[in-house]
């Protein structure tokens, strides 16, 4: 039982990866043609789900919402519960996919894209909308954005100025629990060296 309690989640995450790895590299080619295809649309929809949910800062925030329930410590379910959450929105990323479009950002500039531990973050703020914009970096020299607004986006691959490339870095560096990584390690220690506290 302690195998299964902590092994079985990350072969069942290996598996939703393993599914999506053609996905990733087409999506590094900025080759979106999988997307008209429902089957390889929803595998890779799950995946950016599954990559939301199962960090350890949304199970530490998903935690601490108040339940109804006397007597249930939700520190002991949140490892389940990430994966039904994960399933809802990946449904409703799906619903709404026919309005969504994947938008291409290359990186030009000498400043890396950076990843962290909380990969894919959602761009909308939550109090206002509940609308869904997610981010999600692929290399240093692209990432992505799934967006049901590609109208705001008019040009769906396109080069990042070096501001946008700063906002996302240091959007993904506030999302992030307490791992970041880059090629440049230089640029990573003066980011970390900001903190989080600039809104």
């Amino acid at each position: 039982m302690r195998w299964a309690e902590r092994n079985l989640a990350e072969q069942y995450h290996a598996g939703i990866e393993r599914r999506c790895r053609d996905i990733l590299d087409a999506l590094r080619r900025e080759n979106d043609d999988f997307y008209e295809e429902e089957d390889r649309r929803i595998d890779f929809l799950y995946f950016l789900a599954n990559q939301y949910f199962r960090t350890a800062k949304i199970r530490r925030a998903m935690s601490g919402v108040p339940r109804l329930m006397p007597g249930h410590d939700p520190r002991r379910t949140i490892g389940i519960e990430c994966f039904i959450y994960a399933t809802n929105l990946g449904r409703e990323l799906f619903r709404e996919s026919k309005k969504s479009g994947i938008v291409f950002l290359r990186n030009e500039t000498p400043i890396p894209f950076i990843i962290g531990d909380q990969p894919v973050i959602n761009m909308l703020d939550p109090k206002k909308t509940d609308d869904v914009e997610l981010y999600y970096p692929l290399s240093p020299t692209g990432a992505i954005i799934l967006t049901k607004h590609a109208a705001s986006f008019p040009n769906r691959r396109r080069r990042a100025s070096q501001f946008e490339v700063e906002s996302y870095n240091y959007a993904i560096f506030q999302a992030s629990e307490d791992q970041v990584y880059s090629n440049d390690g230089a640029y990573l220690r003066s980011l970390v060296a900001i903190g989080k506290h600039i809104v």
